[in-house]
């Protein structure tokens, strides 16, 4: 807003502050300036295309998802391989995304 005092209409010098930090403006001048602001980012900005982003979840050790290999490793009773296969189980997961703008 200071580097365009003229054309906004502002006068900064004299405009009063709020908390010792803001200026006070008109609703119009602020929503001209987010406006403005607004369309420069997003003529600027890059935005990424997400439209064909594809993800592949796989085990550890590259196991099939029914191998029941680590979850009864070294469980020799048929009725505790059960229990332990008949429960559910819960997956939380965190998705990283890298990538460059070119």
């Amino acid at each position: 807003m200071s580097e365009n005092q003229d054309t906004l209409q502002l006068d900064l010098k004299n405009a009063r502050l709020i908390d010792n930090r803001w200026y006070k403006v008109s609703k119009a001048v602020t929503d001209r300036c987010l406006a403005e602001l607004g369309e420069e980012l997003e003529s600027n900005l890059p935005l990424l295309d997400f439209t064909k982003f594809q993800v592949c979840i796989e085990r550890l050790g590259g196991e099939s998802w029914d191998s029941e290999n680590i979850v009864c490793d070294n469980i020799s009773s048929d009725a505790m391989r059960n229990k332990v296969l008949d429960g559910k189980r819960r997956l939380a997961a965190t998705i990283e995304i890298s990538y460059a703008f070119m």
